[in-house]
């Protein structure tokens, strides 16, 4: 896919269209701070992008969909971004609230992404174009919620004032100790409207491990929200907690740290959950492929079970030793296949691109199966 920016372009998520229609991808791109670059090489906006050929071909929409919004000159670069964005079309909503999406809106300050401060954004609109100037609702806030981004004349300068309309956190005594929620991946079926998560808790349990997260550190798990047909997400109760599908316990007799970037995708009347190992090769925190589940009852979170351990049903992999993940896929854009994200360094700088595998889930699965002699 051609670059919409200087640093490139990451985490496309693909609508889930009707087949014969054009399909539609939100992405994420990167770019130097206008008033900062050297202090924030990487800020992120979110863009759109339209196939009329099921994802041979993609066009940028030529706007960006969320912009960044950067406090007053001072000695810290502050700058509110736009990451990890998921576009939904859900037929059984109104019709001025069929279009989706939902991203991680954060504050990075001198290069580090400061999740307190930030937040699980919403907008809805008609078609897709309208988007960009729907207006913004602070849906989900975690426990570390900074109250200071309530009032947009606070020291963070938030963009969008006011408390998150639901805190996430206390949806579920399972995530009392999610600090943070990120990479929302969502699905939209007859019967409601699914969202995977990542949330980020303390290693340690306590009020020592809460505050000593810098020095003891976090650890993942992979999430599952549920809002009934037909979903109006800002509606008072309207967001359950299903079930954690993924923790790193799961990820490290693999070989790897934890999970990012989840999605959710369905084909043929079957669920399927997508996932990104997270290592330390090439670098710290790098992403390595995708690892694709099977749900067997998606109501209950229950993915497929291998000798009770979750079975993986297929993988997505990039250019090997490199960092690459964030996979999306959705059956009706047959000519993309599985699009991921990978990262390349040229001049000690990393530039962000999308490929396609051209491979769609049947492909996968059988090259996996074949894989593992069945």
């Amino acid at each position: 896919m051609p670059s919409a920016s200087v640093s490139g372009v990451f985490d496309p998520s693909l609508a889930n269209m009707p087949p014969g229609q054009r399909a539609w991808m939100s992405f994420s791109a990167v770019d130097p701070s206008p008033r900062w670059p050297d202090k924030d090489s990487r800020t992120v906006t979110t863009r759109l992008a339209y196939s009329d050929d099921q994802g041979a071909t993609w066009t940028d929409l030529g706007a960006r969909i969320n912009d960044i919004s950067e406090g007053p000159a001072g000695s810290y670069a502050r700058t509110w971004v736009n990451e990890v964005s998921s576009l939904v079309y859900d037929p059984n909503a109104a019709l001025d609230e069929r279009w989706k999406l939902f991203w991680h809106h954060y504050l990075r300050v001198d290069e580090d992404g400061e999740f307190q401060n930030g937040w699980i954004g919403y907008k809805n609109a008609a078609t897709p174009q309208v988007l960009r100037g729907a207006k913004e609702v602070k849906l989900f806030g975690a426990r570390a919620y900074n109250a200071d981004n309530i009032d947009p004349r606070s020291k963070t300068f938030p963009p969008v004032g006011g408390s998150p309309v639901v805190q996430a956190d206390t949806l579920h005594n399972d995530l009392g100790m999610c600090v943070a929620f990120s990479e929302p991946g969502a699905m939209a079926t007859h019967s409601g409207l699914y969202m995977s998560l990542t949330c980020y808790e303390p290693k340690i349990h306590n009020v020592v491990g809460l505050l000593g997260m810098g020095l003891f550190g976090f650890k993942t798990r992979v999430i599952l929200l549920k809002c009934d047909s037909p979903c109006h997400p800002v509606s008072p109760g309207a967001w359950k907690y299903i079930a954690t599908m993924l923790t790193d316990d799961d990820a490290k007799p693999l070989g790897f740290r934890g999970y990012s970037a989840p999605d959710l995708f369905a084909q043929g009347g079957t669920a399927f959950l997508m996932v990104t190992p997270v290592s330390d090769t090439p670098w710290k925190d790098s992403y390595s492929g995708c690892d694709i589940y099977r749900f067997t009852n998606i109501e209950t979170g229950a993915l497929e079970q291998d000798h009770g351990k979750p079975n993986i049903v297929g993988q997505v992999r990039g250019k090997p030793g490199s960092f690459n993940g964030a996979c999306t896929y959705q059956p009706s854009v047959a000519a993309s296949g599985f699009l991921y994200g990978e990262v390349k360094v040229a001049d000690k700088r990393p530039f962000f691109q999308i490929f396609q595998t051209g491979a769609g889930l049947s492909e996968i699965l059988r090259r996996r199966a074949v894989g593992k002699g069945q």
